[in-house]
C-alpha cells in the first residue's frame, strides 16, 4: 500500500512540474497575412511550442475565415524550391518548431468573405485527438511588413 501510495505522489509531482511549465501547446508570434492583390491564398507563420514531456502531434488546422488551412513545407531539391503538402506536425518535447518564409508555414485558401489586412482571424489548432488551442490574431499586410523593414 505504502508503494502504491508513494507512486501516487510521484506521479503527481511529475504532473505538477509539467503543468508548471505551461499549457501543453503554445501558439506565439503569429502573422497571418492578407492574400496578394488577384490571389485568394493567404500565408500565416508562427512559432509553436510544445510544454510537455511527450511529443505532441498537430492533426489538422482550421480558420472560419477559411475553407481551407493547410501545412506546407518548403524545401530546396536539386536547387528548386519544392512545396509540399504535410498531414500533421510533430512538435518533440520541450521543444519549439517555427513556421517560417521559405520552411514550414500555412497555407490558407479559399476566404469565407473578404479577407482584408486590419480584420480578425482565428485558428484552431487540434492535438493528440482531444486537444484544440485556439488563437486569434489580426490580419497583415505584406506590404506593411516592406514598408517596416526597410
Amino acid at each position: 500500500m505504502k508503494l502504491l501510495v508513494g507512486s501516487l505522489c510521484l506521479l503527481l509531482a511529475i504532473s505538477a512540474c509539467d503543468s508548471a511549465s505551461g499549457p501543453p501547446l503554445e501558439i506565439s508570434k503569429v502573422k497571418v497575412y492578407a492574400p496578394l492583390p488577384g490571389t485568394r491564398t493567404s500565408v500565416a507563420y508562427m512559432t509553436i511550442r510544445n510544454n510537455s514531456a511527450s511529443a505532441i502531434r498537430i492533426g489538422s488546422i482550421e480558420s472560419p475565415q477559411f475553407d481551407s488551412v493547410m501545412l506546407h513545407e518548403t524545401r530546396i531539391e536539386d536547387g528548386v524550391a519544392r512545396m509540399r503538402m504535410l498531414d500533421g506536425l510533430e512538435i518533440p518535447a520541450r521543444s519549439e518548431v517555427f513556421l517560417v518564409d521559405g520552411g514550414l508555414h500555412l497555407m490558407l485558401d479559399q476566404p469565407a468573405a473578404s479577407v482584408a489586412e486590419g480584420e480578425p482571424a482565428t485558428l484552431q489548432f487540434a492535438y493528440d485527438g482531444n486537444g484544440l488551442v485556439i488563437v486569434s490574431t489580426t490580419i497583415l499586410s505584406r506590404f506593411a511588413d516592406e514598408r517596416t523593414n526597410r
